[in-house]
């Protein structure tokens, strides 16, 4: 009885050992995978908030530049109107 004991705990501990490597395996090629696709998907995240971040900094340009246009029109016309009565006084 001892020795059905003694080889039934030593095939259960190798079967153990079997399936904890294989776990182990198992597991980091799942981790792996999914380093592989987080950084996949951090780079294509990257990559739109860039291009994002692109399209919105030209929106902003383009608004300023335009808003300095108006502003600058707006102070000319008024330095020349302002000139323009200096110069019939």
């Amino acid at each position: 009885m001892g020795r059905i004991i003694l080889q039934f705990t030593k095939d259960w501990d190798k079967i153990r050992e079997t399936n904890l490597l294989q776990f182990t395996k198992d597991w980091d090629k799942i981790r792996e995978t999914n380093l592989l696709q987080f950084a996949e998907i951090g780079i294509e995240i990257r990559r739109n908030n860039l291009l994002q971040f692109t399209k919105d900094w030209d929106k902003i340009r383009r608004n300023n530049l335009l808003q300095f246009t108006k502003d600058w029109d707006k102070i000319r016309r008024n330095n020349l109107l302002q000139f323009a009565e200096i110069g019939i006084k």
